[in-house]
């Protein structure tokens, strides 16, 4: 990733997006899956 945006800064927020969108949405589906009662 550093090479593609020239800094670390870039890829470090690159990182911190993807890592944040993707735990959102996996706690979005979890809570969505307990509010349906799927689950233990």
């Amino acid at each position: 990733m550093r090479a593609e945006f020239g800094t670390w800064k870039w890829a470090g927020v690159a990182f911190a997006y993807s890592t944040i969108l993707a735990w959102t949405v996996a706690l979005i589906i979890y809570q969505g899956g307990r509010f349906l009662g799927l689950g233990g």
